[in-house]
């Protein structure tokens, strides 16, 4: 037996429904002179035979031949007014949905200038709103009974990262200018994107660029950049390093392996040993580079190798135990660079030795 439904109203208490359809199966009559109620922020779709017959704004509405002309012409004509019909009504929500979510599900390639290949995550914010429910039923929620909010962002979110990707590779050459744009990089994806989303009844309101997370290796190269940025010049960043090594020494004599390190970087950077020195005591005293200091191996007469650790002659080429190549003391395997002996650290990468 048929259901009359005289009241048609749909409350979202929970703010995630987009579209809503009542009746939600095909088993409900609607009543010739029954209410419609539809809130501020929706809009009412009849639906019939998989077509939009009337729409309705904010209001009450009674359905006579006067409010729906076309759905009564074509159903309840031939019963005289007095018959129910039957149909779908579909409440569409036309609020602003803020704060969704947007961001990268796997790390993706950045063809960098400084950095050469980066690896980086990007995340933000967006909002979006309904303007065309009769649009966005058709191409999007179609027949669902429910369609929420949860399952537009994973349809939104694709598209905004995809463009997110493009406008990345066209408007900046290195990660090191993101800081600066990230209000300019989310408006641009924004305007990219309001007019292929606008064609499923949907507006994108807004998009943000919140943060984009680099690989920790590029981020201590980032940092390290900073550094010598704030340093101003080579000379003073160098006497920075050795001063702060020398306190980490006197703090911790009995650790000094990484003080002594950091003492090394900071001379090397400025090639200036002797200067770091003579200027603490007279400021005005020129400063002339000179040359790392290098400090002869334990043994001028044998060669000990990585592979194996056994001692080899100093001119040998190969390892008399294991046949592995010998390199010399300071030569550095993943960058082919050679540093001085007694180096513990790659001044070209940074591998330790």
């Amino acid at each position: 037996m048929s259901q009359f439904i005289e009241v048609l109203e749909f409350l979202d208490n929970g703010g995630q429904m987009i579209a809503a359809r009542i009746p939600s199966s095909d088993s409900g009559e609607i009543k010739y002179g029954a209410q419609l109620i539809v809130q501020q922020n929706q809009a009412a779709v009849f639906v019939k035979d998989g077509k939009f017959l009337d729409l309705f704004g904010a209001g009450r509405h009674t359905l006579i031949t006067e409010n729906i002309p076309v759905l009564t012409k074509l159903l309840s004509l031939p019963y005289n007014f007095k018959s129910p019909f039957r149909a779908s009504v579909y409440f569409v929500a036309l609020n602003e949905f803020t704060n969704l979510k947007w961001g990268t599900s796997e790390p993706v390639l950045f063809k960098d200038s400084f950095f050469e290949f980066v690896r980086l995550r990007a995340r933000g914010t967006y909002s979006v709103k309904i303007t065309d429910p009769c649009l966005f039923l058709g191409k999007i929620a179609g027949t669902k009974g429910r369609y929420a909010i949860g399952e537009l962002e994973d349809f939104l979110r694709n598209k905004i990262v995809s463009q997110f990707l493009d406008t990345l590779a066209t408007n900046i050459k290195s990660v090191l200018e993101l800081p600066q744009i990230y209000d300019e990089l989310g408006l641009l994806i924004l305007n990219q994107l309001k007019s292929p989303i606008a064609a499923y009844g949907i507006e994108l309101c807004d998009v943000k660029l919140l943060a984009v997370t680099l690989p920790e290796e590029v981020q201590k190269a980032v940092d390290e950049r900073g550094s010598m940025a704030a340093a101003g010049d080579l000379n003073k960043y160098a006497k920075y390093k050795a001063a702060r090594a020398i306190d980490k020494m006197a703090d911790n004599s009995g650790s000094i392996g990484g003080a002594a390190a950091d003492i090394g970087l900071g001379l090397a950077v400025g090639q200036m040993i002797s200067g770091v020195f003579n200027s603490a005591g007279n400021p005005a005293a020129s400063v002339t580079p000179q040359p790392l200091p290098v400090t002869p191996p334990a043994s001028a007469t044998t060669v000990k190798c990585r592979k194996c650790s056994a001692a080899n002659p100093a001119s040998a080429n190969f390892c008399m135990n294991c046949a592995a190549k010998i390199q010399p003391p300071g030569y550095c395997e993943a960058c082919a660079e050679q540093n001085p002996p007694a180096a513990n650290f790659c001044m070209k990468c940074g591998l330790k030795l």
